[in-house]
């Protein structure tokens, strides 16, 4: 099922209750997650056209990451990767370094949401703000699990994260805190970012269904 303008409300209703969301769990799952990052980061000339038509970096082949996706119908239509922190570091220390250096003292453990995308050929620029207001649904719906696996299961810290600044609204909503000023950020060629984090310890229930 596709949704477009044409779609009953009832079948939207419909479509959201088939999404599944959890951990991808084969190699097809998680290409067609990075496929997805790839397509929607290419719309926005966040990266360049590859061969591979996938969107992958080193810190996709270690054990500390973890791709979750919203799928329905064997289609993911949103992801989002938890990086934990490592010797490696974390992708954001490339620009933020010292602003991580702050939050891992004291032992503090961290991760970073990254290679975060929701397939937008579902819900077009012209649909209704009731349209949009069912994709934010089910994108806060993928957070609920990803807050879920980094306080219960990993018992972090911090969640960090790089965003656009047009995007920040969304993430003061999720209790995300301003981390550090506006940057340029090469990962996403040279796009502007900001980062921010949410303590996990502090916003306990703020999350619960």
């Amino acid at each position: 099922m596709k949704i477009t303008e044409t779609h009953s409300s009832t079948d939207l209703k419909t479509f959201l209750r088939l999404i599944d969301y959890r951990i991808a769990r084969t190699r097809e799952e998680l290409e067609k997650a990075y496929y997805l990052v790839y397509k929607e980061y290419l719309k926005r000339g966040y990266t360049g056209e590859t061969s591979s038509k996938i969107r992958v970096s080193i810190y996709n082949v270690i054990p500390q990451t973890t791709t979750f996706i919203a799928i329905v119908e064997n289609e993911v239509i949103a992801t989002a990767t938890l990086i934990e922190d490592s010797p490696l570091g974390l992708p954001m220390d490339k620009i933020y370094h010292k602003e991580l250096i702050q939050l891992r003292s004291n032992n503090k453990k961290l991760c970073e949401i990254s290679m975060l995308a929701s397939d937008t050929d579902l819900f077009k620029a012209s649909t209704s703000i009731m349209l949009n207001s069912k994709k934010m649904f089910f994108i806060f719906c993928l957070f609920k699990l990803v807050f879920d696996y980094a306080d219960n299961f990993l018992a972090l810290d911090f969640i960090c994260i790089t965003i656009h600044p047009k995007h920040k609204l969304v993430y003061d909503f999720l209790s995300f805190k301003d981390l550090g000023n506006l940057k340029v950020y090469p990962q996403v060629n040279g796009a502007p970012a900001i980062a921010m984090y949410c303590d996990l310890k502090s916003t306990e229930g703020k999350h619960e269904k």
